[in-house]
């Protein structure tokens, strides 16, 4: 079995991807991003499932992937600062067993922090 790692190692860490969509729904604990490469000659949908937090800042009509990165070394300072960012916006999540937290970087547009359990890639 893949780690999530290897499985975003796969894209490149899907770098110059665009993101296209998110949607999320907190009753099921699911977030799903829509990816696409390559004059949306690619696609693929990330469902992370699990999902308890999500943070999204400056999604704008262009935003382009530079790095996807799955933080689930609990001690290490990415991964501590990506919690400590995630407590702000969500301080009901602070007590929580930690969960893995993928961070994704822009080269423009949306950067996020989404915690979560499991992550299925679906190629389209």
């Amino acid at each position: 079995m893949e780690s999530i790692a290897q499985v975003i190692e796969q894209y490149d860490g899907f770098h110059d991807w665009y993101l296209s969509a998110v949607s999320t729904d907190m009753s099921e604990k699911v977030v799903e991003l829509t990816l696409t490469f390559g004059k949306k000659k690619k696609r693929v949908s990330l469902l992370f499932s699990g999902a308890t937090r999500i943070l999204m800042n400056e999604f704008l009509i262009q935003n382009i992937i530079y790095s996807m990165d799955v933080l689930h070394d609990y001690q290490s300072d990415e991964f501590k600062r990506a919690r400590v960012t995630l407590d702000k916006s969500y301080p009901w999540g602070k007590d929580g067993l930690p969960k893995p937290i993928v961070s994704i970087n822009a080269t423009i547009g949306a950067d996020l922090l989404i915690e979560f359990d499991s992550l299925d890639v679906h190629p389209e």
